[in-house]
């Protein structure tokens, strides 16, 4: 049994929690005060915790005794807050350092290879001209360079699943573009699945790209997904050079045996 602290208890972090509980002893943290009674009931211990924190006695209970940091929270939306989100990694890490947690988990991002064509793979030179992505490298390169705990960084491709779906988003829209070119999507579950799987390995400062190893085109991905979920779609437009962008994860997959099951 480890003990295990979740940052952010998202979309991604909560239902993770769920099923760590199972074998560890799991704390996560929320901005939301109404989630923490969610959050007990659901076996773990919450801590209404914002990042950076001033609440002392909260940030040094929820990152004490820790073996394993989990980081999810996702970078700004507002460009004008884009250089914030390397701020809040940078006091995320001292506080790993002050309370000598050894190894760091980050759910990174594929939007790292933003402005690429064909198939990437995590040898990629990156662009850095992108102000969001080059945040996320940034985070990225301050983990792994720091010797005082080893980091695991996934980057994970769009993510969705049984109660969110992007398609819901396109349904609201009068025309859809880029219709052939291809997707880059992860399922929640596999994503749960590969952070249990690193759990479970020793430990190593690496990278890993998480993408379902099939790449539809967008038309045909969302366009299932509307069928499925009984939403009406326009049309898509195509593109006569499309970007052709895959994501490989063969390094994962090859690495930990992993099978992608859900798509």
């Amino acid at each position: 049994m480890k003990n295990i602290s979740i940052l952010g208890g998202g979309w991604l972090g909560f239902p993770l929690g769920k099923q760590l509980a199972k074998k560890h002893q799991v704390k996560i943290s929320t901005t939301s005060e109404n989630k923490l009674t969610l959050f007990s009931e659901a076996g773990l211990k919450p801590f209404l915790l914002e990042v950076p924190s001033h609440e002392q006695i909260t940030t040094n209970n929820f990152f004490s005794n820790c073996d394993i940091l989990i980081i999810t929270i996702p970078p700004n939306r507002k460009k004008s807050e884009a250089m914030e989100y390397v701020s809040k990694m940078n006091w995320i890490i001292s506080q790993a350092e002050k309370h000598q947690i050894k190894q760091v988990i980050y759910t990174s991002s594929t939007s790292v290879y933003d402005g690429l064509e064909n198939e990437v793979d995590e040898t990629t030179i990156l662009k850095e001209d992108n102000l969001r992505a080059n945040e996320i490298i940034i985070n990225e390169e301050n983990l792994l360079e720091n010797v005082n705990f080893i980091t695991t960084i996934l980057r994970l491709g769009g993510l969705f699943g049984e109660e969110r779906h992007p398609v819901k988003f396109l349904a609201k829209k009068e025309v859809n573009e880029n219709g052939n070119e291809p997707v880059n999507m992860l399922h929640l579950y596999d994503a749960i699945d590969a952070i249990l799987t690193v759990i479970e390995k020793p430990i190593e400062n690496e990278i890993y790209n998480l993408v379902y190893p099939q790449y539809d085109t967008r038309e045909i991905f969302y366009n299932k997904a509307a069928n499925e979920l009984n939403l009406s779609l326009a049309s898509f437009k195509t593109v006569e050079f499309p970007k052709n962008r895959k994501v490989s994860s063969e390094k994962f997959q090859n690495k930990h045996k992993f099978t992608f099951k859900h798509f």
